[in-house]
């Protein structure tokens, strides 16, 4: 007897934080799983210098930057990027499970926080490379590999 699998999709116009306490509210927290399409040489992205972007969101209200900052974690994904890659970096990603979101979009505590794993993958520098079919290759490539880790550790609710 064959089964049939139903993915549904949705397109909300909130913010990465509303998505995921919302799917945090609606379904097992331990589902919900958020992709951070990160910055390849800085942990955080540029939260510690104010910019107010998803990346820097999510470190700004969440354990992720205690998580991404690391030695072991920080040896092997920010430092190898920063060894000349010229733009595309690697494929290694940073599966960080269990992430405590303690803020709102607004910086106010959580009266009760929620958890989520975050995989934290870099983006190629598409302006830097600057050879489309190499930027779509390493993203298909990069995807590919992303929805594994999300799929391994059981996250069928996504933040993207």
């Amino acid at each position: 007897m064959a089964t049939t699998s139903y993915q549904k999709v949705q397109i909300r116009h909130c913010t990465i934080l509303q998505a995921a306490q919302s799917l945090a509210a609606e379904m097992a927290e331990d589902r919900v799983g958020i992709l951070n399409f990160a910055s390849a040489k800085n942990p955080g992205g540029g939260f510690l210098r104010g910019a107010k972007v998803k990346e820097e969101s999510l470190a700004r209200s969440s354990s992720l930057y205690l998580a991404l900052t690391q030695p072991r974690i920080f040896a092997e994904y920010y430092d190898h990027n920063r060894c000349g890659k010229r733009g595309i970096y690697s494929h290694r990603i940073i599966y960080s499970p269990r992430i405590t979101i303690f803020k709102d979009d607004n910086g106010e505590l959580f009266s009760s926080p929620y958890h989520v794993g975050i995989v934290t993958v870099p983006a190629p520098n598409a302006g830097v490379v600057n050879q489309p079919a190499l930027v779509k290759s390493t993203m298909m490539e990069r995807i590919s590999r992303l929805l594994y880790v999300f799929e391994a550790n059981k996250h069928d609710c996504l933040v993207l």
